[in-house]
């Protein structure tokens, strides 16, 4: 009796443990959407904008469609936890001019900054963890503003004008980057090594852009995390199959929206094998599936074929 109460006791508490981390994986991914929504009162800097909290303490701060071509001075002699910045003009961040704020969260969208200075975010070593500057005129890396940056976990450059990516671009962020989402630019192709280092990256978005091939070697490194890559909407003529099998950890890869003849491909070279849960070739232009269209894989346990010219399933005699 006592040895089933003990195992009906464990198997309850891992019950209990697996919902909590699912709840907490939901949490998390809501958090920030929720925060950008929330409805504060308006700002003692500017009543067009709102502030989580009050006098010397702003706490969440967000602008949206408010003239403001640079950062409001208020920021600078308050502790700001979140600060998004929509649509207000915004050319630049003056250098240290956010170094006493504390922030977490920083969100500069839909302006028209085209470069970032080196010292913008200076004092923001520690703290912060997420930086996004979508929908901006960028059109470099702006590598050595956040080269210093500890504890970077996410990082948002997509809707910009970057045509390039260099060996060195997210040097500094080795040890803390787990998403670097790069969607939407004008990106043709990838130095060797352009991810070099980052090995606790799982997330590396590069829909959008105008990839024709991927280099052979741009993940030799080993990028162990890496679970997610996201290729949609590019000029994919081929499945990489060489580069991409490097990555072990794979278990999502999206080449939908490219132009794909075959799943077989003229890449000879690669000796490893895929294991992916989810594996989405949609809308190419594959016409049929060889005896060998799935020879690079162990494991697919969802393939996506949809929106393709399939006329042939072809078997083996």
């Amino acid at each position: 009796m006592g040895l089933e109460w003990f195992f009906r006791f464990g198997y309850a508490i891992l019950i209990v443990t697996i919902m909590f981390m699912i709840w907490a994986s939901i949490a998390r991914a809501t958090t920030n959407r929720e925060i950008e929504h929330m409805n504060y009162p308006p700002c003692t800097l500017n009543p067009l904008c709102t502030c989580s909290k009050s006098s010397t303490d702003l706490g969440i701060v967000h602008c949206k469609n408010v003239p403001f071509p640079a950062l409001p001075k208020m920021v600078n002699h308050s502790k700001v936890f979140m600060l998004h910045m929509e649509n207000t003009g915004l050319r630049d961040i003056e250098p240290y001019f956010l170094q006493s704020t504390g922030l977490y969260r920083l969100k500069i969208s839909h302006n028209f900054m085209t470069e970032v200075w080196d010292d913008a975010f200076a004092g923001l070593e520690r703290s912060l963890w997420e930086l996004h500057l979508p929908h901006n005129e960028l059109i470099d890396i702006p590598s050595k503003s956040f080269r210093h940056l500890e504890k970077l976990r996410h990082l948002d450059l997509s809707w910009n004008r970057i045509t390039q990516i260099h060996h060195d671009s997210f040097r500094g962020l080795e040890d803390s980057l787990q998403t670097l989402i790069l969607k939407e630019n004008r990106i043709t192709m990838l130095e060797s090594h352009s991810f070099a280092g980052l090995l606790i990256l799982e997330t590396l978005d590069l829909s959008g852009n105008n990839l024709w091939e991927l280099d052979a070697s741009i993940f030799r490194d080993g990028m162990p995390r890496l679970s997610k890559l996201l290729l949609t909407d590019n000029i994919l003529q081929e499945i990489p199959y060489e580069a991409v099998t490097q990555l072990k950890a794979l278990r999502t890869l999206d080449l939908s929206h490219n132009i794909i003849y075959d799943m077989v491909g003229n890449d000879s070279r690669s000796s490893g094998k895929l294991n992916l849960d989810n594996f989405h070739i949609e809308y190419n232009h594959i016409k049929q599936l060889r005896p060998n269209a799935f020879q690079y894989f162990d494991v697919v346990n969802r393939t996506f074929l949809d929106g393709n010219p399939i006329h042939t399933l072809k078997h083996k005699r």
